[in-house]
């Protein structure tokens, strides 16, 4: 994926995208787990290869949905107790940039969207690219697409309820197109 010159940092290939779904138990979204198991995929976790099919997501599916990052930890802490992530709430898109340059691409929340008409939302997206200027953004409401928006659109978009949630795994590019 690129916008003119730009290429994305971490270039997750549409056929990796995760569609969102509602839990079977409340019906509450799993953008955080379609999120975090888009990333995943492509960087290689254990265990995460197979998506939907994975232990991640059967376990999410069948509890309550809305992560937030403590049961997000706990959910981790069970299915994946030796793999290594960084989670963090805050003011700022520091740190998205800062792992974006290195590649790996972060999930992150959003309050509103192209998709959301403007309505504020609570919801995580992937980032496959966040520099000074620009900002792709893959939403899990609508995979297999790319949306490109300036650095401070979403910086501004990056806020739920005061601070924004970033979550990066630990772990490089993995992914390679047969």
């Amino acid at each position: 994926p690129r916008l003119g010159t730009t290429v994305c940092n971490a270039p997750l290939p549409a056929e990796l995208h995760i569609k969102n779904e509602g839990s079977d138990v409340d019906g509450a979204g799993l953008c955080v787990i379609s999120s975090i198991l888009l990333n995943g995929r492509y960087q290689g976790v254990p265990g995460l290869e197979g998506g939907k099919d994975s232990d991640l997501w059967r376990k999410a599916k069948a509890a309550p949905g809305g992560y937030y990052p403590e049961k997000l930890e706990r959910l981790l802490k069970e299915v994946l107790p030796n793999e290594k992530w960084v989670s963090w709430e805050g003011e700022g898109t520091d740190l998205v940039q800062a792992y974006s340059a290195k590649g790996y691409p972060v999930s992150t929340t959003s309050n509103t969207g192209e998709l959301y008409g403007g309505k504020m939302i609570h919801h995580m997206i992937t980032n496959p690219h966040l520099d000074s200027t620009l900002a792709c953004i893959i939403d899990n409401n609508d995979p297999g697409k790319y949306r490109w928006v300036t650095a401070a659109e979403f910086a501004r978009r990056f806020p739920d309820g005061g601070k924004g949630w970033g979550f990066v795994w630990l772990r490089r590019k993995a992914y390679t197109e047969e």
